[in-house]
């Protein structure tokens, strides 16, 4: 897909069936009367380049992650930035920060750059956690994804995991490994092998 001549790399829709993606100059775009335009996240955001974009599972929203870091947060009538200074490398979310509460971060599982390299975090709403005394959350993640059960993870080798707490999963889909994935309805996740074949991770075989 391409929009001013600029290809569109990665894409998410929410219930409404409305595009959101990022171009290949890494800015957000918005879909509609058969074009893409540009899509303000304000605050400064036009001099950050957007490497992660999602619509959050319970409300729509779409949150944008930049490569600098900050994510931002945007929907009807509300566009927030989730600034971190530990930085955000990709984001699942479920379900936006309220408006009325100051320094609330809302609910989802993200990567961050931890330890030299991507680390799971999640949020229940107030603000992130990836560790508690001594126990990390897990770590080598290059991607997450979500469901109404799970987070599903893709890590740095290809492999892809699901966990419910953070601190410990379990390896779904132990047939392949994968280069990108996508939470799915139930309780499992869809993959793209590193064979080029999509695959679903209860399904020995590609689809």
């Amino acid at each position: 897909m391409f929009t001013n001549d600029t290809a569109v790399t990665r894409i998410a829709v929410d219930d409404r069936e409305t595009i959101y993606g990022i171009n290949s100059s890494g800015k957000p775009v918005l879909y509609g009367n058969e074009g893409w335009t540009n899509l303000d996240l304000g605050d400064h955001s036009e001099q950050y380049t957007m490497i992660d974009v999602a619509v959050a599972v319970n409300d729509d929203t779409v949150w944008y992650v930049a490569e600098e870091g900050l994510y931002y947060v945007h929907g009807p009538n509300m566009t927030l930035d989730g600034s971190r200074s530990f930085g955000m490398k990709a984001i699942a979310p479920m379900k936006a920060p309220d408006p009325s509460h100051p320094g609330a971060v809302g609910e989802a599982w993200g990567v961050i750059n931890w330890s030299g390299g991507g680390g799971l975090a999640y949020s229940a709403g107030d603000a992130w956690v990836f560790k508690t005394g001594d126990s990390s959350m897990i770590g080598d993640v290059a991607d997450v994804s979500t469901s109404v059960n799970y987070a599903w993870l893709l890590k740095t080798d290809g492999t892809v995991w699901a966990t419910s707490t953070g601190y410990t999963g379990q390896r779904v889909g132990t047939n392949f490994t994968a280069r990108s994935i996508c939470g799915g309805q139930g309780d499992y996740c869809f993959a793209v092998g590193t064979d080029g074949k999509p695959y679903r991770t209860t399904d020995p075989n590609p689809l």
